[in-house]
């Protein structure tokens, strides 16, 4: 009899199907696809080299079964780095796609269901979005950042693995409050917009496990933030909050706090042709001070206590 709650074996290798994969870089200097049978690999890692970049891939794993592929690029000329995405060939067996969000709109993964088996997949960004096209499985975010000659970018980790299905799917479990025992009226306790979807058991496992690897919780250290948005302070700081913020981000540092999250200090505009970013740190601003001032406090301080920066 079988143990449904022990690791299964992968039915494929992940590490090889990644290796038919490929990078697709799009920037305002030009696209660029990066298919690993392409590059030249060195024995430890994928690399190539375009008009405005040097690219290496790396593929690696943590010691569990979640395989991970990482681009990391230095750019020969200031540009803006608008699209990272991974392409993947959909496997032949698969049946289904659904890209899993969980509460307040949050990716989860996306479960590539072949039948008795499937895959999981996904990338260590908040805003990352799974998709098929052309035979294709797409996981694409949009890092939309400016960079300067010289600089290193390093993409958010993608990461993949295999299970073997259970065949036995579990739904969410209606939240029973005043209004849904009286009015029968449904509410879930957050948006969650695939809260209709049943997740086979394996699944849930394999997430599970993928994500005690990534958090690592016997031997990492937490992060210590500080997140302002619950703070009563304005969105637009005068000079005597602006005051204040600085007197609230020492204290924090004095904690040996890591990492302050901020709400948007000044009014932007939509991106455009011209400026294709939000510009949330004006030069001069109170928000680009009192930015400076918490790298300079929170992280110095932190260094200087031994923790990680």
């Amino acid at each position: 009899m079988t143990n449904k709650d022990q690791v299964q074996s992968m039915p494929v290798d992940a590490r090889e199907l990644l290796k038919d994969g490929a990078y697709w870089i799009s920037t305002d200097r030009g696209d660029q696809l990066l298919r690993l049978n392409d590059c030249c690999f060195d024995g430890a890692a994928y690399r190539f080299e375009n008009s405005f970049a040097h690219f290496t891939i790396s593929l690696f794993d943590k010691g569990g079964e979640t395989v991970y592929a990482a681009v990391s690029m230095e750019f020969k000329e200031d540009l803006a780095l608008y699209d990272v995405a991974f392409r993947l060939a959909a496997p032949r067996e698969m049946k289904e796609l659904i890209f899993y969000k969980s509460f307040i709109d949050a990716p989860a993964a996306g479960f590539l269901r072949c039948g008795e088996f499937g895959f999981y997949i996904g990338a260590e960004n908040p805003f990352f979005h799974v998709t098929e096209e052309s035979g294709e499985i797409v996981v694409a975010y949009q890092p939309s950042l400016m960079l300067e000659k010289g600089e290193q970018y390093e993409s958010d980790a993608l990461f993949f693995g295999a299970y073997q299905s259970f065949g036995e799917p579990v739904s969410e479990q209606e939240a029973i409050n005043l209004e849904s025992v009286k009015n029968g009226v449904k509410r879930t306790r957050f948006f969650a917009p695939c809260c209709e979807i049943s997740l086979d058991r394996a699944e849930i496992q394999a997430m599970r496990r993928y994500v005690a690897e990534y958090y690592n919780v016997i031997n990492r250290r937490f992060d210590n933030l500080l997140y302002y948005f619950f703070y009563p302070h304005k969105g637009l700081p005068d000079a005597k909050e602006e005051t204040e913020f600085y007197g609230q981000i020492d204290r924090f540092a004095a904690l040996q706090g890591d990492i302050v999250v901020f709400n948007p200090h000044v009014k932007t505009t939509l991106p455009s042709e011209e400026q294709p970013y939000w510009e949330l740190l004006p030069a001069n601003s109170p928000a680009q001070r009192i930015y400076a001032h918490q790298r300079a406090g929170v992280h110095l301080q932190h260094r200087r206590a031994g923790g990680r920066t």
